[in-house]
């Protein structure tokens, strides 16, 4: 069974609370994803948006560790998941599909995407 790898952007990151359920992931690098934009301040969250890009990080991951994201996530009702280019190849990444967006995307902020 081939590798399934991840996209993470916010609070999954390293230093960040929701990273210990990456514990028994293994880090692949840093990466960048076009295309697309980051909302929210404490619950960050991306949507597509033409000619921007969010910076993350990569992770190969087994079921079990897909399975605690999904629920983290609350996938399939609240984020979708979606395979992207990262410049490690393909991964999949969670994504707003509930939103309405309001104020101006997170840049240069915390869970900085330039």
């Amino acid at each position: 069974m081939p590798a399934k790898r991840v996209f993470v952007y916010g609070t999954l990151k390293k230093g960040y609370g929701n990273h210990a359920l990456l514990k028994d992931a293994q880090f692949i690098g840093e990466a960048v994803v076009k295309d697309h934009v980051l909302y929210g301040s404490t619950i960050p969250f991306a949507v597509e948006n033409e000619g921007t890009h969010i910076t993350g990080e990569v992770y190969e991951i087994d079921d079990v560790t897909e399975i605690n994201l999904d629920r983290l996530e609350g996938y399939p009702g609240w984020y979708g998941k979606k395979i992207v280019e990262t410049g490690h190849g393909r991964a999949m990444m969670y994504y707003m599909k509930k939103h309405e967006v309001a104020g101006e995307p997170v840049i240069g902020s915390v869970f900085t995407n330039t």
